[in-house]
């Protein structure tokens, strides 16, 4: 079942265990108690909870032993390591003795890395948006000692966290088989529903109703005065972006091509994006695009890099190339490692513990770095005109395009541009000194995702990003292939994690495209062993699932997997292995692909923003 897609069952949770709950706490044996597991994880986000009274295990068949010997709970805690409430919860609940007290005595208390878990996170995101109505990080959700989600939150300040928490053991104590009762029926009721295909084989004109019910989807959801989507958290969406790209090449319209430059120039200009830096932020909290929430993700940076080439081609805009390459540029300077890989994520946090500190200015600041003509034009253009954004400073954004400005300050354009050049190099040199926090694991999938833009960069934008491209594309075909399986992530040189669908089918993606655009006939046979291995892995005959297992009873696949924030991976990896394919003239291999296209179609249109790389990919079946 798509998360899109809400279950009136499972919504009986809210009133169950949240709603006025007044019997008086009650106690539940003692166990011998746990120990703190994660000092010294190799998830830099896990290592820093390593200190936390609450006694944190690593998710494992142990936990769940555990709290059936213990008859005891299980809550599970997601986040990773560049998320701003992740920090403040860990602060405010995690640090408290008291709070620590109540976990522990009701429940098994599991942290997991979101980005190591993929799979189990998205289900307890399933499952806190389908009964609570939104979800995000930190995420808080209490399953029964069976494995079945009992009670899902985000951030809560500790009074409320630890009322919660005392209202759930008073009715552990008194009502478990209701409890146990309900929670198996939200779980049951969280199994995607049994759909059939009609048979039906792609063609031409239901390729193109598709593409008119996705455009006209996201105008009717798309915010055609501010951009994007969204009422107020605005984020990029990257996959859609990149399916509304696709049809606008294919079937171009005025009213969408307004749209699409509209929501790329404000992502590139206003605050989603490093004015100083390059890079983009994950997402935005208002709706003009002016404050981020200032952690950057690989994931993103790699994504919209994509969406600029992609969108510099549609449109014709040298801008929007610019875009991307400032963006890669970005990626190579900060984000890369020895090995020629990635890292995760930039926290959001500084050293100081003051979102978004690292990137803000204070008047004082500014005037003693820039000259008075460059502090004229930083003001105007960058938007330092009024009291600051931000309790902790300016957050500069670009509000004025260079020729009004230049106009403005009675100076030629070019006098102008070079002007801010020279201030953004101060200004960068000035915040090299500053502290920024990272997450140095090396992700598979992301690194996947990066490798298929640059290898994009090399062949329309600019030849040397193939260095980059060649150097990536070795990394993860010698140290995170083996052979026969890959590995999901790499830390102080060891590999670890949970391998899961994204990573076979991001991999898979980048190589081929390396392959593509280097004619490299063994990145080809890596791009297919790696692809194929992902299908046998993580599709049978009743679908697909992100994880082999997720040690939870939950078995469920479905014909189609959605885009979220990142592309839909059953179809990345179908898309995959079609270009494979017909490079390889496998004619075999085309049959079974062409197999798997008989798409729900009704799923599709139904909700079509919600699969727009499952109709990019029916597109390309028909190329």
């Amino acid at each position: 079942m798509s998360r899109h897609r809400i279950k009136a069952k499972a919504n009986l949770l809210v009133a169950i265990v949240l709603a006025a709950l007044v019997l008086p706490a009650a106690g539940i044996s003692a166990t011998t108690p746990l120990a703190n597991q994660l000092k010294d994880h190799a998830s830099p986000y896990l290592a820093l909870h390593g200190n936390d009274p609450v006694p944190w295990q690593d998710w494992g068949e142990a936990v769940i032993e555990r709290a059936q010997q213990d008859n005891k709970l299980i809550f599970i805690s997601s986040g990773y390591f560049s998320c701003h409430w992740c920090h403040v919860m860990q602060r405010e609940s995690y640090s408290n003795q008291g709070i620590a007290n109540q976990i522990q005595q009701l429940a098994i208390p599991v942290k997991i890395d979101r980005e190591l878990q993929p799979a189990l996170d998205a289900w307890l995101i399933d499952f806190t948006e389908r009964t609570t109505g939104q979800a995000g990080w930190p995420l808080n959700v209490f399953l029964t000692p069976d494995g079945h989600p009992l009670a899902g939150m985000t951030y809560l300040p500790p009074a409320n966290f630890s009322a919660v928490i005392s209202k759930l053991q008073a009715r552990w104590a008194n009502e478990e088989d209701f409890l146990r009762q309900s929670a198996l029926n939200a779980f049951q009721a969280m199994k995607p529903e049994k759909r059939t295909h009609s048979g039906a084989v792609p063609h031409k004109e239901s390729n193109q109703r598709l593409a008119d019910y996705l455009a006209t989807q996201a105008l009717q959801v798309g915010d055609e005065i501010e951009g994007g989507f969204g009422e107020q958290n605005k984020f990029p969406m990257s996959p859609q972006l990149l399916g509304l790209l696709d049809i606008q090449q294919r079937y171009p319209t005025e009213r969408l091509a307004v749209f699409l430059q509209h929501t790329l120039d404000q992502m590139a200009n206003l605050g989603l994006n490093d004015v100083i830096g390059g890079g983009f932020y994950r997402y935005v909290i208002d709706p003009s695009w002016d404050i981020p929430h200032f952690e950057k993700m690989l994931y993103d940076n790699a994504l919209l890099a994509r969406v600029y080439l992609r969108g510099a081609k549609v449109f014709n805009r040298a801008d929007y190339l610019r875009t991307a390459t400032t963006t890669l540029d970005f990626l190579i300077r900060v984000m890369r490692s020895e090995n020629g890989a990635y890292i995760a994520s930039l926290s959001a946090v500084d050293d100081k513990d003051v979102e978004g500190g690292y990137y803000l200015w204070s008047k004082q600041e500014l005037e003693k770095l820039l000259d008075k003509k460059e502090m004229a034009a930083v003001t105007l253009v960058w938007d330092v005109q009024d009291a600051p954004d931000l309790e902790d400073g300016y957050h500069l954004k670009r509000v004025i395009d260079n020729k009004a400005a230049a106009a403005a300050l009675g100076v030629a354009e070019k006098e102008l541009v070079s002007t801010l050049a020279e201030a953004r190099r101060k200004l960068l040199q000035a915040r090299s000194q500053r502290i920024l926090p990272q997450d140095d694991k090396i992700l598979a999938g992301w690194n996947g995702l990066l490798l298929t833009s640059l290898s994009e960069a090399a062949a329309s934008a600019d030849k040397h990003y193939a260095e980059a491209a060649d150097a990536l594309y070795q990394f993860l075909a010698t140290r995170l292939w083996d052979g026969t399986q890959l590995h999901r992530f790499l830390h102080a040189g060891k590999t670890s994690g949970r391998v899961s669908l994204e990573d076979y089918a991001y991999v898979a993606q980048g190589i081929a495209s390396w392959a593509d655009y280097a004619n490299d006939e063994t990145a080809w046979t890596i791009a297919d062993k790696i692809a194929r291995a992902g299908l046998a892995r993580f599709n049978n005959s009743n679908g697909w699932q992100l994880s082999e297992r997720l040690l939870i009873p939950y078995d469920a696949r479905e014909p189609i997997l959605a885009d979220n924030t990142l592309p839909s991976s059953s179809a990345v990896l179908l898309a995959s292995l079609l270009k494979i394919a017909r490079h390889n003239e496998d004619a075999a291999m085309k049959k079974t692909i062409n197999g798997y296209l008989n798409a729900d179609y009704d799923e599709l249109a139904a909700s079509p923003l919600w699969y727009a790389s499952h109709i990019s990919l029916l597109f390309k079946s028909l190329d």
